[in-house]
């Protein structure tokens, strides 16, 4: 074979290792894509399990607000004598210090619902 005939056969398998070195790297993109994905995917999930989490404490913290406010009304009707505030003190603190609760647990149910939104758009 003449030293054309061996340069054109080399080409041709250089060619061909090049088509399948491009083949594989497209193959590679693909599946760093399909990662990224699934990591989206396992956050967004991580995300909703703590939206749901925060929403049954907010659900809580609500309910113990509504109880503190009847335990208040309760208490001012039938125990607290009129020349005794401190009773009506330490129960409006209580209640002050559930809303704080509340709102910050909104808040961050909030903050994770917004997560979660722009999350599900760049899975789009």
């Amino acid at each position: 074979m003449s030293s054309l005939g061996r340069l054109a056969e080399r080409t041709a398998c250089e060619i061909e290792e090049t088509e399948e070195l491009h083949r594989s790297l497209h193959a590679t993109e693909r599946l760093f894509r399909q990662i990224d994905a699934v990591g989206d995917l396992l956050a967004l999930a991580e995300e909703s399990a703590m939206k749901h989490m925060l929403t049954d404490r907010l659900e809580e913290a609500r309910k113990q607000a509504a109880a503190l406010h009847q335990a208040k009304a309760t208490v001012a009707l039938y125990f607290m004598p009129a020349d005794c505030p401190c009773l009506e003190t330490v129960i409006e603190a209580a209640g002050i210090a559930l809303a704080v609760e509340c709102q910050q647990l909104e808040d961050d149910v909030n903050e994770l619902l917004e997560g979660e939104r722009q999350c599900a758009a760049q899975l789009r």
